[in-house]
């Protein structure tokens, strides 16, 4: 992750070419424009009524963000500061990949923020410009994900208390958490302007039975039905909606599937289990999340 970039700046990879950096060394790259940056297009479906007038219009999710940065090259006296070397680099910097990469931004007034992208190549071309060392480029990447993340995880930790026979809770419905363990109540934040997923992790040095998260903000509620012993990490990821032990898959421990999302704001989240021995600390990992 990189922690430094000058405003309307760009980099992909955290050891990728600065764009847009700094323009005072030749050869530099100078961008024109960048498409793909707003709100992404949504999957629309729609269907008139039947004898009547009106009908059904569905654009409730997102198409995948396609950001595309065109400019110049700008290089210094032809045989001091010849751009060749630095476009052969820039080739390697944007070459396919079986995973996406980060493409760091820094929008200026706000912090650095990163879109997680597969590369559609460095493009550029042969013209009049190359005479005094010069050429127009573009470069197109391909985020399956559209939201644009924090580069910031943020971390809130959480523990679970003392004994007790279990909590009730009673909003839109009823539902009781038994066991031995207290529910906890956890203020986790977004940022950002888009619900997100997140993590909530379960450290090595603490057993948990029949773990429960439970979305007050959402109203939703996932339940697992496993044991994992001291020795043992459980991982609940929320943006992929997995359950790992130790890396290994336990997705079919999973009861009631309400998975949920961080919106954005403050959002509390109640978790508990059958029985936390010793009475140990779990986490929630989010980064934030904007349309």
């Amino acid at each position: 992750m990189i922690t430094t970039l000058a405003d309307f700046g760009f980099q992909y990879g955290d050891d990728g070419i600065v764009i847009n950096g700094d323009n005072n060394t030749a050869p530099y790259l100078d961008i024109k424009t960048v498409d793909g940056l707003d709100n992404v297009p949504l999957k629309v479906n729609s269907k008139d009524y039947d004898g009547r007038d009106g009908g059904i219009y569905q654009a409730e999710f997102e198409q995948m963000r396609t950001v595309v940065i065109t400019g110049e090259i700008h290089g210094g006296d032809v045989d001091a500061a010849p751009i060749e070397p630095l476009l052969d680099s820039l080739k390697y910097n944007f070459a396919p990949t079986t995973y996406p990469k980060p493409l760091y931004i820094h929008p200026h007034g706000v912090a650095i923020r990163q879109i997680f992208c597969k590369s559609g190549g460095f493009h550029y071309s042969w013209e009049a410009m190359r005479r005094w060392n010069s050429s127009p480029f573009s470069i197109t990447l391909v985020a399956e994900d559209p939201t644009i993340y924090g580069i910031e995880t943020r971390i809130t930790p959480g523990i679970l208390t003392q004994p007790n026979p279990g909590h009730g809770f009673n909003y839109a419905f009823d539902y009781s958490f038994g066991g031995i363990n207290a529910p906890t109540i956890t203020p986790v934040i977004n940022y950002g302007n888009k619900p997100v997923g997140f993590i909530a992790r379960f450290p090595t040095g603490m057993s948990v039975t029949n773990p429960k998260l439970y979305s007050v903000t959402a109203g939703r509620i996932l339940t697992l039905k496993m044991q994992k012993s001291s020795a043992e990490e459980l991982v609940i990821d929320f943006y992929n909606q997995t359950v790992r032990v130790d890396e290994a898959s336990r997705r079919k421990s999973v009861d009631l599937e309400g998975w949920f999302l961080l919106q954005p704001g403050q959002n509390w989240i109640q978790y508990s289990s059958d029985d936390a021995v010793p009475n140990g600390a779990m986490q929630f990992e989010a980064l934030d999340g904007y349309r």
